[in-house]
């Protein structure tokens, strides 16, 4: 029974300038960071409205997503979790106190939500607020989790012992040339070019496609959304959903969802596919920007964090089944 998945994806920098993700264990404690964390205790969570929860009722409440361990992130719980539900004694604290950046600087107080579900792996409730109307996240329906139910945008919210500062987002611009070396990453990823034996079923479609069809990368690979802070760019790729093999089945965590790729200086690297962009937030107050994504798949949701001047990849993630 899997309660839990942490996933530390570490990327290094290599001389082509395509940067790989590869994935580590123990050792990522051991891998560069941004810098030193001014606060060891810090957690990082997001608000979230659980429906469909034991009682019936929606419960507003923080998911506990990362933590601060030392000079460097990652994600909150491990394997141990995985045969208990949401916030185990052993690895969730009963209580916490929180702010919310977005909201200047709001505090309130959360205690471990007591469930049996899954799908409420790290959720506090929170406490110690009497109207909560101001933390009700706004809905969203890029943001609807597996089991179904409305969506909401998740606002970040950091323990009153993080010092974190927000960075300014805005919209960007890509280069011809990056968005190529994207598809290129995402062709190798799915594996375009393999033995036809090894293919994916959607790489397959795309391949035969381009057979028959005669298609380009552009309507193959479409360019989504593009975002720029600090020395950051970050973009998404979509492949176009006529190619999908049953276009009734919905795109979203599968490989025709968004792709998405960061591009730092002359380096590119991806950051994973079935994503939706959060925010970008300064975690380790050395100006440099770390990025927040949403994350779907098969019976899974979570969060992903892409953190530090060497990249590294932590995802905190959770089932339901």
């Amino acid at each position: 029974m899997k309660t839990w998945t942490i996933a530390f994806l570490v990327v290094m920098l290599e001389s082509q300038g395509v940067v790989v993700a590869d994935e580590k264990g123990d050792e990522a404690a051991a891998i560069p960071s941004a810098g030193t964390l001014t606060a060891k205790s810090c957690s990082l969570g997001f608000l979230e409205v659980i429906e469909g929860a034991e009682s019936g009722e929606a419960v507003l409440g923080v998911r506990i997503a990362f933590r601060a361990v030392g000079d460097h992130w990652e994600a909150f719980g491990s394997a141990a979790d995985n045969e208990h539900a949401s916030g185990s004694e052993t690895h969730a604290p009963k209580t916490l106190n929180w702010r919310v950046p977005s909201l200047g600087g709001l505090e309130f107080s959360s205690e471990v939500y007591q469930s049996v579900q899954m799908g409420d792996a790290g959720i506090h409730r929170i406490t110690g607020l009497q109207d909560t109307a101001r933390l009700v996240p706004k809905e969203d329906s890029r943001f609807t989790g597996w089991r179904g139910g409305k969506g909401f945008f998740p606002t970040p919210v950091f323990t009153c012992e993080c010092h974190v500062k927000s960075c300014t987002t805005r919209r960007g611009r890509v280069t011809q040339s990056d968005v190529n070396r994207a598809r290129e990453l995402m062709w190798q990823a799915l594996a375009v070019d393999s033995d036809p034996a090894d293919r994916l079923p959607e790489a397959e479609k795309i391949y035969q496609s381009v057979r028959t069809k005669g298609l380009t990368w552009n309507r193959i690979a479409r360019l989504g959304e593009v975002y720029r802070a600090g020395q950051d760019t970050w973009f998404s790729l979509s492949i176009s959903g006529d190619l999908r093999p049953d276009p009734s089945i919905p795109a979203e965590g599968t490989d025709f969802d968004k792709h998405w790729y960061l591009v730092r200086g002359k380096d590119i690297y991806s950051l994973g596919v079935g994503l939706e962009f959060i925010s970008s937030e300064d975690l380790s107050s050395d100006g440099s920007c770390e990025q927040l994504f949403w994350m779907r798949g098969y019976d899974t949701n979570g969060y992903v964090l892409a953190t530090g001047k060497i990249l590294r990849i932590v995802e905190s993630s959770w089932s339901y089944h």
